[in-house]
């Protein structure tokens, strides 16, 4: 299993000519300070220099565009990540430029789920299986303070992008369907993509060859050149200029109807989520609730005029692209239809042709001969395609029996009630400890229950969860451990004795050897022997006085960043 720390956080405000840097202990830290002191903005700073943003964010913050550079390590291998606005970089000890991009998807997520063993492939609402974004290796280590106390594996946003994806990551993170699963599963999917396409491809070769086959009249004549030497020559000129201006036009054709095709997709596209919109609006606008809960995927929306004027302004959007859309494809569409017409300009040609096909020696046309040995030659030629065709089914077919076999063993019956009576019993003696066992007995029987706690119990539920989890991911995953970052505990007017007992809890009954950065108001009397950081300033996280330091440290490497992308 790897192992993540943090080592080092670096925040620099140009806009403000401020910044902060702070070290990390590699096991217990606590983040203290009172109300507006930006404990929580740099909590949210750590994950978040990863790609990884929290569910929420401070618009104060937003504002300053702080950029992000966190020294961390591996196994003890050092590297480094600087994220300046959506631009991103990663760095080896001596500041040696590894990896760069701005897409957290495609560049940054594979990158550091290589280095994390986070080998995962999801297939997302739309599109291609991919590697999920840096955000779903680290959301059982991160509970945000706005987010993560009201609903589990909810830290982060953009969760949605996958479907059930707290069932997925909770199995996965566990070891109940660790990387090993994924692996043999991302293989089976691939595998029946693949087999699909040659099914449909043999299909194709049937139809065609039915079809051949019911409009034929062949007349057995063997092949015999040199009785039309002279006009096979010519025809074969003629033809040649012929299929040259042909394929000309057959690719300009191609170039259109593709570009028609992915036009009319994004019509399609843009007229569904105009639909959708439509709906979302008329939905918020007769709820009265300050809070909505979509329909679809669960996730909660405030019912503001914010929020519901963002949806007019991307209606409004939609249908600007929709008209923009539609006159694209009618002007394709008649670039297609001009090039189709430039083909009856050559039915000159295609008589001269006909004629040279026409002339007989005995009873016996060129265009007979030719006809019945391109049969012949059509019939190898499908012969072998469904040979060909055939081993790629078998292949794939092969490939799949063993994936599945592969899985299968990974996720039996007796391996994933190991791993639950694990979880179950950790689950068990936690909210005993902090006095939350009024659990059902179905929470203990999932990776992924409803807790249904309410008032100060509901936080001290969700803390024995997520420390159930962790204990489980330490004794199970193949994959990652990561710092556990666990912002503002203290939900929900917790009376001292509980809210000592939370934190409490969280230093002292974590995984062996892991690292925490808890964020508090106030420790309530527990002692950290490692590194306490304090908030004092209001309204203020960041210092002009640190800002030369990091800007010294900081602008080797953005240069690197910009230079390079």
């Amino acid at each position: 299993m790897k192992n993540l720390k943090f080592q080092q956080l670096s925040l620099l405000s140009r806009r403000e000519k401020k910044a902060r840097v702070e070290t990390f202990s590699e096991f217990d830290n606590a983040v203290i300070g009172q109300n507006d002191t930006g404990k929580s903005s740099f909590i949210k700073s750590i994950y978040a220099a990863f790609g990884a943003d929290p569910a929420k964010n401070n618009d104060t913050w937003r504002t300053a565009q702080a950029n992000i550079l966190l020294d961390f390590t591996i196994d003890n291998q050092a590297y480094r990540i600087l994220r300046s606005g959506n631009l991103f970089g990663i760095f080896d000890p001596d500041n040696n430029l590894l990896i760069s991009g701005s897409s957290v998807t495609k560049v940054i997520g594979p990158f550091v789920a290589e280095l994390l063993d986070f080998k995962l492939k999801l297939s997302p609402r739309f599109g291609s299986p991919v590697v999920p974004p840096p955000a779903f290796c680290f959301l059982p280590f991160y509970v945000d303070q706005d987010s993560g106390w009201q609903k589990t594996w909810s830290s982060f946003e953009s969760l949605q992008m996958f479907t059930k994806h707290a069932d997925t990551m909770s199995n996965f993170h566990t070891g109940i369907r660790p990387k090993e699963y994924y692996i043999a599963k991302a293989a089976r999917d691939e595998a029946q993509r693949l087999l699909k396409q040659l099914e449909e491809e043999r299909s194709a070769l049937e139809r065609a060859a039915k079809r051949l086959e019911g409009s034929r009249d062949p007349m057995g004549i063997a092949l015999e050149p040199e009785l039309f030497e002279l006009r096979i020559k010519a025809l074969l000129e003629k033809t040649n200029t012929l299929q040259e201006k042909y394929d000309e036009i057959k690719e300009r054709l191609g170039r259109k109807s593709s570009k028609r095709s992915l036009v009319v997709e994004e019509i399609e596209i843009t007229k569904s989520a105009l639909r959708e919109l439509d709906s979302d609006f008329q939905y918020t606008d007769k709820v009265i609730e300050d809070i909505v809960v979509c329909p679809t995927c669960g996730t909660e929306h405030q019912n503001d005029f914010v929020n519901r004027f963002g949806l007019v302004a991307d209606a409004d959007a939609c249908r600007t692209f929709l008209s923009e859309a539609r006159e694209a494809l009618i002007k394709i569409e008649k670039d297609m239809n001009s090039e189709l017409a430039r083909l009856k300009t050559y039915g000159d040609q295609i008589s001269e042709i006909d004629e040279i096909l026409e002339e007989a020696r005995g009873e016996v046309t060129l265009r007979d001969m030719l006809k019945d040995e391109s049969e012949r030659l059509i019939d190898g030629t499908i012969k072998e395609g469904f040979a060909e065709l055939d081993a790629d089914i078998r292949s794939q077919q092969s490939k799949i029996e063993r994936s599945e076999g592969e899985m299968a063993t990974i996720s039996n019956t007796k391996r994933r009630a190991g791993i639950v009576d694990f979880y179950a019993d950790k689950l068990a003696k936690f909210v005993k400890i902090l006095d939350a066992d009024t659990l059902k007995k179905r929470d203990y029987k999932t990776v992924n229950p409803t807790i249904h706690e309410t008032g100060s119990d509901l936080p001290r539920a969700h803390l024995a969860y997520y420390y159930a989890i962790l204990h489980t991911i330490k004794e199970y995953s193949t994959s990652c451990m990561c710092p556990i970052i666990i912002d503002t505990p203290i939900q929900q007017d917790q009376d001292e004795a509980n809210a000592k007992k939370m934190i409490d809890f969280a230093f002292s009954q974590k995984p062996e050897g892991a690292q925490v950065i808890l964020g508090t108001v106030s420790l309530h009397g527990v002692k950290i022997e490692d590194k306490v950081i304090s908030m004092k300033t209001k309204k203020s996280l960041l210092s002009s006085n640190a800002y030369n330091l990091v800007l010294e440290d900081m602008d080797p490497l953005l240069d690197k960043l910009l230079t390079a992308s």
